[in-house]
């Protein structure tokens, strides 16, 4: 049996995560398209930041006023194939693939098919859940708009992937610092599932939130923009 003060600890890490991810992906995203305009992909990766952010703010408003925040969450979580299309569009313009065009047209196609049919057919809800006033959990809509939007970054990671076992230098270590970034928020995002998969436990993995984006940022304009250490 957890404590008050057990229960205000665990809510305030979960919101401060979460809200610290949504105001770091924002200036990064500011930072990347101010200051790494030479870097190429620099717009798609601000963009992705900002879709990284818009992520974070419709998980931290259940955790605030509950199951009031459901409008808003639940259209930002149909939202999320967009962002993952611009993730699959990042990868293949990183990884300077000719097919680019093809490639990016075919993802924000389904993007958007698939966003569509989210905000019309609805993603979940926001409901109490432990220690916390909401949390979303998906419907079958729902899973399936979430499954589509990874399966669009399965596929931008397998170009990284590529990427890595064929080139060499600069361009094989920031493939490689990406991966590691994508781990990072591959855990983190499983602390969200939790309420959806009733693993009655802290979503502690939603704690490791704060530190995809830097390491992100970090493993793509490193090597190329070396005011990305401030």
């Amino acid at each position: 049996m957890l404590s008050t003060m057990d229960i205000a600890v665990g809510l305030f890490a979960y919101i401060g995560a979460l809200s610290l991810t949504a105001n770091a992906s924002a200036l990064l995203a500011l930072f990347v398209a101010l200051r790494a305009r030479a870097v190429p992909g620099s717009t798609l990766l601000a963009v992705f930041l900002l879709g990284v952010a818009l992520w974070s703010i419709a998980q931290v408003l259940p955790a605030i006023i509950g199951p009031a925040a459901g409008p808003v969450t639940t259209t930002l979580i149909a939202l999320s194939p967009l962002p993952a299309a611009g993730f699959v569009h990042l990868a293949f313009a990183f990884a300077l693939c000719g097919a680019l065009r093809p490639v990016a047209i075919v993802a924000y196609a389904t993007a958007a098919f698939t966003t569509l049919i989210g905000l019309i057919f609805g993603v979940g809800a926001v409901v109490p859940w432990r220690e916390f006033p909401g949390m979303f959990v998906p419907s079958t809509i729902g899973w399936c708009v979430l499954a589509i939007a990874a399966i669009l970054s399965i596929a931008g990671h397998l170009r990284l992937a590529q990427t890595w076992r064929e080139q060499d230098g600069q361009h094989r270590r920031q493939a490689g610092a990406v991966f590691v970034s994508s781990l990072i928020g591959l855990v983190a995002l499983t602390g969200f599932a939790f309420p959806a998969l009733g693993i009655d436990a802290y979503p502690w993995p939603v704690l490791l939130l704060p530190c995809y984006s830097v390491a992100l940022v970090y493993g793509i304009v490193r090597h190329r923009f070396m005011a990305a250490d401030v």
